[in-house]
């Protein structure tokens, strides 16, 4: 009952901004032209990052970077799926781009509530935030809603945790950026792979190869085999 009465106040919540680091960081839902405007206006914005991609056509992306023209702010962006875990080279990119951009920068998605809440929670650790002081930014507070035991968001940051535990860290804002530029791997896809079979130094155009590999699953999940024999061919 709590979860939807503060649900319920943030969806009534017009622009739906809040200062993730009071001065520096911004979070919100995709704005219109003018609420845009008035967000820079208001806060002195110098970078907007969008975490909804660059889709070909989409007359709100062409506004966004029509304003943020106009008012000399810069506009950045990067994509990020809500049913998907993080790919490494966008986590990467984030960073980057919190590393790069001058503040007061404002992050956003569609809704302002999944993306803009784990981009916000990624912030606050680079910051060194505790990651569960972190993690209310991915709270139905903030309008983010989910299954937490499935959700990709927060297995991210359990996949953090765990790293953690396993090499009795304590954590911080450096052990996070290590993390996430060398440890991380979404689980669904987190293998080694080992050759057990020689491969020829040449290959030419057509010809195919067949070598043996061991596959190691090192991530959480259970993996469901499609037929007792699986085959790489590569062309």
């Amino acid at each position: 009952m709590l979860a939807a009465l503060v649900l319920g106040s943030w969806f009534l919540t017009s622009t739906r901004v809040y200062q993730v680091v009071p001065g520096e960081v911004l979070r919100s839902r995709q704005l219109e032209k003018d609420e845009l405007r008035d967000v820079i206006e208001t806060h002195s914005l110098r970078t907007v990052i969008n975490l909804r991609g660059s889709p070909p056509g989409e007359k709100w992306l062409d506004d966004h970077r029509a304003v943020c023209s106009e008012y000399g702010v810069r506009h950045r962006t990067t994509s990020f799926s809500v049913d998907e875990w993080p790919a490494r080279h966008e986590d990467r990119r984030l960073v980057k781009y919190f590393d790069t951009s001058e503040p007061p920068i404002l992050i956003h998605c569609y809704r302002g509530a999944d993306r803009s809440g784990w981009a916000a929670a990624v912030k606050l650790l680079l910051g060194g935030t505790e990651l569960d002081k972190a993690l209310v930014q991915i709270t139905p507070r903030f309008g983010h809603v989910c299954d937490r035991d499935t959700c990709p968001l927060h297995l991210f940051f359990d996949s953090y945790q765990r790293h953690l535990d396993r090499l009795s860290l304590a954590g911080g804002s450096d052990e996070f950026r290590v993390w996430v530029h060398e440890y991380y791997c979404p689980d669904p896809y987190n293998a080694q792979l080992s050759l057990l079979s020689e491969i020829p130094a040449r290959v030419s155009p057509g010809e195919r190869i067949r070598t043996t590999v061991r596959v190691v699953n090192n991530g959480t999940f259970s993996w469901r085999m499609t037929d007792l024999e699986t085959k790489l061919d590569l062309v």
